[in-house]
């Protein structure tokens, strides 16, 4: 479990696209905990917000860009971390967590695959899961229902980011509490050119390489799926360069060698298209679909 106090290295501005994560962000978590006066009756904040989409979408980089608000503490809580296979740890654990983000505050609580601590009770008592398991669900619950404040400008607010790979899989009640739930979804074709572009910026790229036709055939890749790509095709050079080479040269480019000099030819268009033939997305087009129809229906429009 990590906190830091702002000044993230990761800002709004190193995210590529996802217009609406930020601008979502920006309104319900960020402009209520650092401008609270305007935040009242109708503008009452929101306790929770959930970032849900496929994997590898960027929702862990939209709650880091959060982190990097000045003045507000940023606890970063995995799974594992409030998980403890002794008896009542696991609540006194989440007591603790949000009794330190109230001290602290103004304070986020961030809460990344939270799918695998907040699963459906009904669905996991029916699959035989452990009596621990949903008394720590209630102990999350109840510590969310003790962040409402009926004072909008209390320095002490605390506000709730949760993270899901599979929304259709939290509990009911927790979902509700998550009362702003936003769309992470894959990159658009602009977005995936300029990804691209900065996955093999620091590295030298031949000028034959189309960038908008790369992105234009990898439609249903997340930004994970393209950062694989880049970092596959960035390698063809290496393997050329190998491959033209003995063992004994090889070994005399090490840096300490005498006399060592690497000279790595820059990638090529061919090298990506062959990095793509190997690279596919990992979401099928009918999961993504399934995305879709959960923020169709429950999702923050």
């Amino acid at each position: 479990m990590l906190a830091g106090d702002g000044g993230s290295r990761v800002t709004f501005d190193d995210v590529v696209g996802l217009e609406n994560g930020k601008r979502s962000l920006n309104e319900a978590v960020v402009l209520p905990l650092v401008a609270p006066k305007f935040f009242s009756g109708a503008r009452k904040p929101w306790n929770g917000v959930l970032l849900f989409g496929p994997p590898g979408s960027g929702k862990t980089l939209l709650a880091k860009a959060v982190a990097g608000v000045h003045g507000v503490r940023f606890f970063d809580c995995s799974a594992s971390a409030l998980l403890n296979k002794f008896w009542g740890e696991s609540e006194k654990i989440a007591r603790t967590l949000f009794a330190v983000a109230r001290e602290l505050a103004p304070s986020i609580v961030f809460m990344d695959e939270i799918d695998a601590l907040m699963g459906d009770r009904g669905r996991e008592a029916a699959n035989g899961a452990d009596e621990s398991s949903r008394r720590l669900k209630v102990e999350l619950l109840a510590q969310m229902d003790g962040l409402t404040t009926s004072d909008p400008e209390d320095p002490k607010r605390v506000i709730v980011v949760a993270a899901s790979n599979l929304p259709w899989e939290l509990d009911d009640a927790f979902r509700r509490r998550l009362e702003r739930r936003v769309f992470v979804p894959h990159p658009d074709a602009k977005d995936r050119a300029t990804m691209l572009r900065g996955f093999l910026a620091d590295v030298p790229v031949a000028a034959d390489v189309d960038y908008e036709a790369l992105a234009r055939r990898t439609e249903h890749y997340s930004g994970a799926d393209l950062k694989s790509l880049a970092r596959d095709g960035a390698y063809a050079p290496v393997r050329r360069l190998l491959a033209a080479k003995t063992p004994q040269q090889i070994a005399a480019l090490r840096p300490d060698a005498p006399g060592a000099t690497i000279d790595v030819p820059p990638i090529l268009a061919a090298d990506l298209e062959a990095a793509l033939e190997r690279t596919r997305p990992a979401a099928s087009p009918a999961s993504l679909a399934r995305y879709v129809a959960w923020n169709d229906k429950f999702g923050s429009q």
